[in-house]
């Protein structure tokens, strides 16, 4: 007879369970697209477990040549947020995953758009835009992930919008960016020290060009001093020649 008296109770407890389960459900987690690797880093460090992350790209891929494949629209049709740099790096394919997935949380002007490149100042922002130069960004560079400096304002206004999308947790967003940022200064001051030596001297700052190959590159010699450089691609998006990279010095 104790047998039924145990599965009535099971039964009973499992019941309560399933009730306060109703009763209190979970927090879904902000749904985050983010366009590049180190953008689904920087929201998961700020987010934490309140954010749900998916990046588009790895690091190995080239940001610029990404297919609209379904399995990215299918993503972004369940987004909160989209996190992507910006400044028309993405121009090539973002614009028809977010309108193949009819989602209207991450259209041009909600607040789920947010894009790291309005909170940095860019780069080689050019003067005039013409054929000739090859393939520009007309804002500036938006290659601004290479100056480790720039994930601090970026992070700042991240943790600002997942508060803003998600009021609820809007302490949370907050505190973890001030965790991150006493760590990422610490960590920046330790990496100007250690990369102190490998900077030229006054004296020789200029004399010898240095050639540029990634775009990224020149927000990573802005944070520091290096000498002179020029860049290898003779227009932007056109591959150099061997002439033009040998010597490390202008091709004539």
């Amino acid at each position: 007879m104790r047998f039924p008296v145990r599965k009535s109770l099971i039964a009973a407890a499992g019941a309560a369970l399933i009730a306060l389960g109703l009763a209190t459900p979970a927090a879904a987690a902000l749904q985050v697209f983010a366009c590049e690797p180190e953008w689904a880093a920087l929201s998961q460090e700020i987010g934490g477990d309140k954010v749900s992350v998916y990046a588009a790209t790895t690091g190995v891929q080239d940001p610029h040549q990404i297919q609209a494949r379904p399995s990215l629209i299918a993503k972004a049709r369940t987004a909160d947020i989209t996190v992507c740099t910006g400044a028309e790096l993405e121009i090539g394919w973002l614009p028809m995953i977010v309108t193949q997935s009819a989602n209207k949380k991450i259209v041009a002007g909600a607040p789920g758009v947010f894009q790291p490149t309005d909170y940095v100042n860019l780069a080689e922002k050019p003067s005039s835009l013409d054929r000739s130069q090859g393939d520009i960004h007309a804002g500036g560079n938006p290659h601004i992930q290479s100056d480790p400096r720039n994930m601090l304002p970026v992070g700042k206004a991240l943790a600002d919008r997942f508060a803003q999308l998600d009021p609820a947790n809007a302490a949370t967003y907050r505190a973890r960016y001030a965790a991150f940022a006493t760590k990422w200064q610490a960590a920046l001051n330790r990496w100007q020290a250690e990369a102190a030596p490998l900077q030229a001297p006054p004296e020789r700052r200029h004399r010898q060009p240095r050639i540029v190959l990634d775009p990224r590159e020149p927000f990573l010699l802005r944070s520091g001093h290096d000498p002179a450089r020029r860049r290898g691609e003779p227009s932007a998006g056109v591959e150099p020649a061997t002439s033009r990279l040998q010597g490390g010095r202008s091709a004539s």
